[in-house]
C-alpha cells in the first residue's frame, strides 16, 4: 500500500506536500509491524497520534484495560504514557510525533 502510493508520488513528482506543512508540529514515520509481534511497555515524551494504515493491533495503556483497533482507526497515545502493543496482523502505521 504505502509502496504503490510512493511509486505514485515519484511519477507525479510529488514527493512533498504543501497542503500540511507538518514539519513545524510534528514528525511523521511509517511503522510496520509483522503479524503477531509484540512492544513491550514503554512511553515517549511526545503525544503520538497513530492511524492504522492497514492491519489490527491490540494497544494496552498501563491502567487502563486492552482495547484493538483496525484499519482506518485513529489511536492517541499521551506523552509519557507507558504502553505496549500486540499486532493480531501485519499492520503499517502512520504516526505523527507531536513536537513539544
Amino acid at each position: 500500500m504505502i509502496e504503490e502510493l510512493l511509486t505514485s508520488l515519484e511519477t507525479h513528482k510529488e514527493k512533498s506536500f504543501s497542503y500540511f506543512d507538518v514539519s513545524k508540529d510534528y514528525e511523521v514515520t511509517i511503522m510496520k509491524i509483522e503479524s503477531n509481534s509484540k512492544i513491550p511497555f514503554h512511553s515517549h515524551e511526545e503525544n503520538v497520534y497513530n492511524y492504522i494504515l492497514q492491519g489490527k493491533i491490540e494497544l494496552q495503556k498501563e491502567n487502563e484495560p486492552s482495547k484493538i483497533y483496525n484499519q482506518g482507526q485513529w489511536v492517541f497515545i499521551n506523552k509519557n504514557k507507558n504502553h505496549s502493543l500486540q499486532s493480531l496482523a501485519e499492520t503499517l502505521i502512520l504516526e505523527l510525533w507531536q513536537k513539544t
